[in-house]
């Protein structure tokens, strides 16, 4: 009996743990359902915001592409303007030469010729010492001149002397003609000229060579020299060429006023200011002190050991110029190579170069800040200096070792190279 009672005591409390087990196990699977519930409803909230994160990032990013766009189209509006401006320059620049021509070749068969008929050997060796750069040369740009001329020539020399004070200027304004002008003898300003001209014939070459005015006098402004020719369209229509040259030598402290076009001049060794303009023809001034300002045009400028402020402008000629002043330098340049040589720690110069390549070279120790700007073409400037690019110019600036010099470049369609002066002979020659 008792063994039944047992036996059935222990069913029942098998019964009762099967059942508190099963009441628990669905209980932990309804706890494990709201988990996974409350982690779906977690990820749904991720990925709203990564939904709502994203369309922020692209928001942001097309704003910046809409900017970047309307900087490019504003830029590009500035490169259409400046195009247009170019346009019109070159523009000027081709009706002045096509009114120029024309009269030019009627004149002296052509000026383009005469140039190349220069021997000027203005190649100059770099490394050499500027005090010894042999300055002789043949100023020999006759106008309208030619080799095989087979006409008659007739020409006339002059010796003029005059007596002046210290520092009485020589002032020259010339139609045509060569200068050379160098040191003499103190007081005395000395002229050795001859006028030349070359027709069909002998009377009609001595009827235009008495058409070469040239005059010369002593005033309160100094010594002045006026050249000039007087005759008609159709006579210089003809078969003719003239030309002057003059040797002129004046006390070393002499100012000059040189203003000359259709043929070479030439200074060397004077210290006084000095004021030259010329035009179609090569102009060399060298050894040469106190303010100096030259305006070169259609031919090759070459300028070397001037001590003193300089302010150069250089158009349609290759410009030289080789210094050891420490004086400001301003170089303006157009149409044509550049190099300039700052052969000193501490240079003072200013450059602006377009439409053709600006060389700038720099002693090893230079001491001093660079700054240098290009648009529309590239730059090349020592490792240390910081370099800006942007879509349409360059830059680059810095400080070189500790010291006050100066260089401030610029260039416009053009290149430009600020390197140092012993870099290899390919660089030098680029």
């Amino acid at each position: 009996m008792y063994r039944w009672l047992n036996l059935s005591l222990i069913l029942v409390l098998a019964v009762c743990l099967s059942l508190f087990a099963i009441t628990q196990t669905f209980a932990q699977n309804e706890d494990k359902e709201n988990d996974v519930k409350e982690v779906e409803v977690i990820h749904e909230d991720v990925d709203e915001h990564d939904e709502d994160v994203i369309e922020e990032d692209i928001e942001i990013i097309l704003d910046e592409a809409h900017e970047h766009a309307a900087e490019v189209q504003k830029e590009m509006k500035k490169v259409h303007k400046e195009m247009k401006r170019v346009q019109v320059e070159m523009d000027k620049v081709d009706k002045k030469l096509h009114e120029k021509m024309p009269r030019i070749q009627k004149e002296i068969h052509s000026a383009i010729a005469s140039l190349d008929d220069l021997d000027l050997n203005l190649d100059l060796d770099l490394d050499l010492d500027l005090d010894e750069i042999n300055f002789d040369y043949k100023i020999e740009s006759q106008f309208g001149a030619h080799k095989n001329f087979k006409g008659k020539v007739e020409s006339a020399s002059f010796d003029l002397n005059f007596t002046v004070g210290p520092e009485t200027p020589l002032i020259i304004k010339s139609q045509f003609g060569s200068y050379m002008i160098e040191p003499g003898e103190p007081g005395v300003i000395k002229m050795e000229i001859e006028k030349t001209a070359g027709a069909s014939t002998e009377a009609k070459a001595r009827e235009l060579l008495e058409k070469i005015k040239l005059q010369t006098k002593q005033t309160a402004k100094g010594i002045e020299l006026t050249l000039d020719l007087k005759t008609d369209e159709k006579e210089k229509q003809n078969e003719v060429f003239f030309h002057t040259k003059a040797k002129i030598t004046v006390p070393v402290n002499t100012p000059l006023s040189i203003d000359n076009q259709f043929g070479d001049v030439g200074v060397r060794g004077i210290h006084a200011n000095i004021e030259c303009r010329n035009q179609f023809g090569a102009t060399r001034i060298s050894d040469t002190s106190n303010d100096l300002g030259v305006f070169a045009q259609f031919g090759p400028l070459t300028v070397s050991g001037h001590d003193g402020p300089a302010k150069v402008n250089c158009g349609f000629g290759e410009l030289t110029f080789l210094t050891t002043s420490h004086h400001p330098l301003s170089v303006k340049a157009s149409y044509g190579k550049s190099k300039v040589v700052l052969d000193l720690p501490s240079p003072n110069f200013e450059g602006s170069f377009s439409f053709g390549e600006g060389l700038i070279y720099i002693p090893k120790h230079f001491a001093g800040r660079i700054e240098a700007a290009a648009s529309f073409g590239d730059i090349k400037v020592p490792d240390s200096l910081k370099r800006k690019k942007e879509m349409f110019s360059e830059s680059a600036q810095g400080e070189l070792g500790d010291g006050d010099g100066s260089i401030t470049a610029s260039s416009s369609y053009a290149p430009l190279r600020i390197l140092f002066n012993d870099s290899s002979d390919s660089e030098m020659d680029e």
